[in-house]
């Protein structure tokens, strides 16, 4: 439909394009108005609502009527990804000298779902600030955020918390291409304590590390965010045990706890799990070196755990793997790395979890008897056993 009117829109002076007005398009004049504007204008909407949101976008920069259309279709969504768009339309991004009313539709005001990867701090910065165009129109209902930056900072935290009062899930994560300088590093996790709504958290950063995030601010977090179901956070070199029992510790509802690169994590973290997230399904802990067979220990009591990914934690040994192997409703069960033998595997094939997808990859003291321990014991894994690598 979009193609054929492109076809038949006579591309001329005061065609609609550019803010003119397309009747005056008509060859003949009379008034008649150009075809776009004389076709349905419910007709229009119901065309562009089912193009991709850059076409839609393209679309609306063609003449006024598609503007007003694009504009109608566009308030219907409640998501939106602005990773590329703000490269393909200038008009969408704050620091354009465009006016926003002359082109492309307004981002609607019913966004709740924000999605920019990557974008580089300096741009995040500006959706938050109350002197652009775009800050009136998603704070107020914005409710998930998800960014992938160079570099996360105090200013955009604080950005954050002090404009979108109704978030729910926050995803920050970078990856800066050196080690941030200690006064612009990323501090004051705290204020994300003032997101009292906040369900679902991760905060990740790659190749390096938080250097300048410690106990003291994790434990405001905690006492802030009572109702958080999803912690990811990865890359705080400087957190320890009780920041990280803190969160585990805040409430009920958790059920999915993820920790990369905790340098400072150790067993202690994970005692009486069970009791303080009751729900927990999801745990992952990945290359967290200080960790043993205690923590596997800990987690059995965990009846609900589906998920158990303990990759790259190398002091995971045998005693762990009878604990594991206790868990009725686990699933999927992540070992790369660990220091389990062929005893381990002989108690996870005569345990009654029910897993389906197995990594062992780099258990180095594993063999071909070991292997057929795990497949051809009295438990139930080798009935349920889908995915081994």
């Amino acid at each position: 439909m979009e193609d054929t009117v492109a076809e038949k829109k006579p591309r001329t002076t005061g065609d609609g394009c550019n803010g003119e007005p397309s009747g005056t398009a008509e060859s003949g004049g009379g008034g008649g108005g150009g075809l776009v504007e004389r076709l349905p204008e419910a007709l229009l909407v119901e065309v562009l609502g089912r193009l991709d949101l850059d076409d839609a976008c393209s679309a609306a920069a063609y003449c006024r009527s598609l503007h007003a259309a694009a504009n109608a279709a566009l308030s219907a969504i409640t998501a939106i990804d602005l990773s590329t768009l703000w490269v393909k339309f200038p008009l969408l991004d704050p620091h354009s000298e465009y006016e926003t009313g002359t082109g492309l539709p307004l981002i609607p005001s019913n966004i709740k779902d924000l999605l920019l990867q990557p974008v580089s701090h300096s741009r995040a910065t500006t959706v938050f600030l109350n002197t652009t165009s775009l800050s009136k129109h998603i704070t107020d209902s914005l409710e998930s955020l998800s960014l992938v930056l160079d570099t996360i900072t105090d200013e955009l935290v604080m950005l954050i918390t002090s404009n979108v009062h109704k978030l729910v899930e926050l995803c920050l994560e970078d990856e800066p291409v050196t080690q941030p300088n200690l006064p612009e590093d990323l501090t004051n996790v705290k204020a994300l304590g003032l997101c009292h709504n906040l369900r679902h958290l991760s905060l990740t950063r790659r190749c390096c590390d938080f250097r300048r995030v410690n106990d003291f601010g994790i434990l405001m977090l905690a006492d802030g965010c009572k109702q958080l179901r999803t912690i990811r956070f990865g890359g705080f070199s400087k957190v320890s045990d009780a920041g990280y029992a803190a969160l585990l510790h805040s409430g009920k509802d958790l059920k999915k706890f993820e920790v990369s690169n905790g340098s400072c994590l150790s067993d202690l973290a994970c005692l009486d799990l069970d009791k303080a997230a009751p729900n927990i399904s999801e745990v992952r802990l990945l290359n967290c070196a200080l960790l043993t067979s205690d923590t596997a220990i800990s987690l059995a009591p965990c009846t609900n755990l589906k998920v158990l990914d303990l990759s790259g934690c190398k002091s995971i040994a045998d005693s762990g793997l009878v604990s594991i192997s206790r868990l009725p409703n686990l699933t999927l069960l992540d070992l790369a790395g660990a220091d389990i033998t062929d005893a381990g595997l002989s108690a996870l094939g005569n345990g009654r979890c029910l897993i389906s997808s197995l990594c062992l990859r780099g258990c180095r003291r594993i063999g071909s008897n070991g292997i057929a321990s795990l497949l051809c014991g009295t438990g139930t894994i080798n009935k349920t056993l889908v995915s081994l690598f």
